[in-house]
């Protein structure tokens, strides 16, 4: 019951974590041998208006390994007096990710047929919704389309 009790003090301090987002300045690396599971990668964030850099392990955010030098960027983080700021949550907001036109083209085909999903289901829900209308209501609908349509 104390770790549990300890754990949940650990969660709430960090729920007050502060959150900042800039472009990034420089980015280091150093890698070392993890006693479990290989290496270890850790990267060094530095930001113009930060003293100190953001420290994140490769191994919890995949999303690191992408970030170059110029690239905006949302990290939230534990303050700290250490040298280095943990963080606990980071998001790249610069895509560096460049399709092929295979995939271009499947994205392309997935966007059309959700959109046509859409569509189908605005269709669904306009149809049930009409046929919720009295007769008088369905001809003063009728009227006014017609009356914006002429403008």
């Amino acid at each position: 019951m104390i770790a549990i009790a300890i754990e949940t003090k650990m969660l709430l301090s960090f729920s007050h974590s502060p959150k900042y987002n800039s472009k990034t300045l420089k980015i280091g690396m150093t890698t070392s041998l993890a006693k479990i599971g290989g290496e270890n990668n850790i990267r060094y964030i530095q930001f113009k208006k930060m003293k100190k850099a953001i420290s994140l392990s490769t191994s919890n955010i995949i999303e690191v390994t992408l970030t170059k030098e110029g690239d905006s960027v949302d990290v939230k983080y534990i303050n700290s007096n250490e040298s280095a700021l943990p963080a606990i949550e980071f998001k790249n907001l610069t895509n560096h990710i460049e399709l092929s036109k295979n995939q271009e083209n499947v994205k392309n085909q997935v966007d059309a047929r959700i959109s046509n999903e859409k569509k189908q289901a605005d269709i669904k829900d306009a149809n049930q919704a009409l046929d919720t209308l009295s007769d008088s209501q369905k001809l003063e609908l009728y009227k006014e389309l017609k009356k914006n349509n002429k403008k």
